[in-house]
């Protein structure tokens, strides 16, 4: 293995260990587990990026959701990530890919730096004999290098919710020799278990490379909001977020042009609704866009033509063309804009993981950042808020170190 190609490739040494570990076990062709727990923003994907220049090979790469899929191929493609390129795994792709695994180099130029695979669990189970076979065919040019599980919470998380996440295993099982690597930004002491298990059957060796997860640029706040009457809960919260946006724009002067904000809501119905409150209540000083997930192309036009729009707001919003994204947690993970200076979670957040990955959003860039849970006030609180429940709200310790503590 070339230790030094590795030099200078990384901002943290947990994940220079962690690359290491993955190429000398893909070296030495033995079964191995490395799990990497590094901050969100960090450069996670640099590792992978790494790998696969070393190897000069090819990673499948698992990620959660499609809607990550499109974003994180872009931004891969267009920084050149070390002259390696990134492609879906598809019924568009796949008879390009498996051409061009049978022959062990590329069909054109573009092919020829191909070295990361993205697709979700469901994916790698709908094309499981097609993708069995590509491997294969890596394998003998010896051109794979390893299997990544990306946000790998969510192979414990969405267990029930999502059962291909937990069946991962018996696909890897086919080739015990190919290193596993699992990189999140959440996983909690007690996760690392559980999570070793499920994805490491019959694997001996397995290690884990924690970085902390604290992010001193970041400031945590818990703001709440009163309803005058019922029925009324959004247009509420409408007139919160307004004023905290204002007041944070005062206090980190970032009075002029449009400041990226992001607004998690817990359901699709806010989500879709808030935007319009928020323009008209503001008279227009900010403007604001609906994100949210599930919109399938395939389905009917109706989605197709949602997902179009969406995808078009969304590119204004990372232009600085709109100020606001309200978005379901579809939106949580693998964003990588690197200038949100505000996030705000409405009325709570699923759990302490979906809440870390959200603020994680924040500020990528190492700028100061604001990141506040906004809830109804103590009497009107719903007892089912699961951050309350878990003591975020309440908590009488300094909320930085309660999230790092907690990760």
């Amino acid at each position: 293995v070339r230790i030094g190609a590795l030099d200078g490739k990384f901002r943290l040494l947990q994940q220079y260990d962690a690359a290491l570990r993955v190429l000398c076990f893909w070296k030495k062709k033995l079964p191995s587990l490395t799990l990497l727990v590094s901050p969100t923003g960090s450069g996670k994907t640099k590792v992978v990026e790494a790998i696969v220049e070393v190897t000069q090979s090819v990673a499948i790469i698992v990620v959660p959701f499609n809607v990550l899929l499109e974003d994180q191929i872009q931004r891969r493609n267009q920084e050149g990530a070390l002259g390696s390129t990134a492609i879906m795994w598809n019924t568009h792709t796949k008879e390009r890919l498996l051409q061009w695994s049978s022959q062990g180099t590329g069909i054109s130029n573009h092919d020829h730096n191909l070295r990361m695979i993205y697709m979700t669990p469901e994916a790698i189970y709908g094309f499981a004999r097609d993708l069995t076979l590509f491997v294969n065919n890596l394998q003998r040019h010896e051109k794979f290098c390893c299997f990544v599980v990306d946000e790998a919470h969510h192979v414990i998380t969405d267990a029930v919710f999502r059962p291909k996440y937990s069946e991962l295993s018996n696909f890897f099982q086919k080739w015990p020799a190919i290193p596993i690597l699992a990189m999140s930004a959440t996983i909690p002491p007690t996760m690392v278990k559980p999570l070793s298990d499920a994805l490491a059957v019959d694997r001996q060796s397995d290690a884990i490379f924690r970085a902390s997860s604290d992010r001193p640029n970041c400031r945590y706040q818990v703001n709440s909001f009163r309803v005058e009457r019922r029925g009324k809960e959004l247009e509420a919260a409408a007139s919160s977020v307004i004023q905290i946006i204002q007041r944070l724009k005062r206090e980190r002067q970032l009075c002029h042009g449009a400041v990226k904000i992001i607004i998690y809501c817990l359901s699709q119905r806010e989500a879709l609704t808030l935007p319009n409150k928020i323009q008209v209540f503001s008279k227009n000083e900010l403007t604001a866009i609906p994100v949210i997930g599930g919109l399938d192309p395939g389905k009917n036009e109706q989605h197709r033509a949602q997902l179009m729009a969406q995808k078009h707001n969304i590119q204004l919003w990372k232009e600085g063309k709109v100020d606001i994204i309200c978005a379901t947690s579809a939106f949580i993970e693998g964003q990588d804009q690197p200038d949100v200076r505000i996030v705000i979670f409405l009325e709570g957040a699923y759990d302490l993981i979906s809440l870390i990955q959200g603020f994680g959003r924040s500020s990528r860039d190492g700028h100061p950042a604001d990141c506040i849970l906004l809830i109804k006030n103590d009497r009107q609180r719903s007892s089912q808020n699961a951050l309350v429940t878990q003591g975020y709200a309440q908590s009488s310790k300094c909320r930085r170190q309660f999230l790092a503590h907690e990760i």
